[in-house]
């Protein structure tokens, strides 16, 4: 007969314990119950999805401020003074330095407003677009250098910057993940809270950190998305109107 560790014993003795608790006992004890396999499931995660456990646990940790900065209007994330340049741009721009928190969040909203005309301008001269096809069969993508982006910056009359395309890459990856769920379509303006973080995660791995989102240790992040998710969709509609306004301007 097989001799446990120490410490596998005491975790199986601790597992039949529960199973055979009481229903009372087990109601009692619900929240450090939920709180333990939270935990568990975190541990767990961070095996399967490293990249993963680390930008939601970047999130948790500044959780609070992310919280207490989406309680502000609409107008105060999108207003803003007319610049001569497409003002995506010139948001853009800005978070190429050290860029507040307003300012972080106009760059989200430029990102995928640049990726949603630019995925307009390729379904009208392609038929398709690279968001679309990276939705149908997400598995099988890869990270792409997309030769569409140089074209639609050609045909935008756009400088040809490494931060312009490098933001509308980032673009396309919110509009995919918002499209894999669209319940949860929020995420994007809260991982853009982390850049760097979700950008190390691949295009596959999108429904995993969905996944992990799911997961007891996450649940206030994903409270915090469900509850915002209408209010981003109006900040970036109040977004993409104003920066028509913008662009009429003479």
């Amino acid at each position: 007969m097989e001799i446990l560790p120490h410490e596998d014993q005491a975790v199986l003795s601790a597992l039949d314990t529960l199973s055979f608790a009481s229903i009372d006992t087990l109601i009692r004890l619900q929240e450090p119950i939920r709180k333990a396999f939270g935990q568990v499931n975190r541990k767990l995660a961070s095996q399967s999805n490293p990249l993963g456990v680390q930008l939601l646990d970047a999130i948790l940790n500044s959780l609070p401020k992310i919280q207490k900065w989406l309680q502000g209007s609409e107008e105060k994330f999108t207003a803003r003074q007319w610049t001569s340049e497409d003002p995506r741009v010139t948001d853009l721009r800005r978070t190429a330095r050290r860029s507040t928190d307003d300012e972080k969040f106009r760059s989200y909203l430029a990102e995928r407003s640049l990726a949603a005309e630019k995925e307009h301008w390729e379904l009208e001269n392609y038929k398709t677009s690279r968001v679309n096809e990276l939705v149908a069969d997400i598995q099988a993508a890869s990270e792409d250098h997309n030769d569409t982006i140089k074209e639609f910056l050609k045909f935008k009359a756009l400088p040809n910057e490494r931060f312009i395309y490098e933001g509308i890459k980032r673009g396309q990856k919110y509009l995919v993940n918002e499209r894999l769920h669209p319940r949860h379509r929020g995420t994007g303006a809260i991982y853009s809270r982390q850049i760097d973080k979700f950008r190390r995660i691949q295009y596959r791995r999108l429904p995993a950190l969905h996944e992990l989102l799911a997961h007891t240790a996450y649940q206030a992040i994903h409270q915090l998305v469900v509850d915002k998710s209408v209010f981003i969709d109006r900040c970036q509609a109040s977004y993409d109107g104003e920066k028509r306004t913008d662009l009429g301007r003479p």
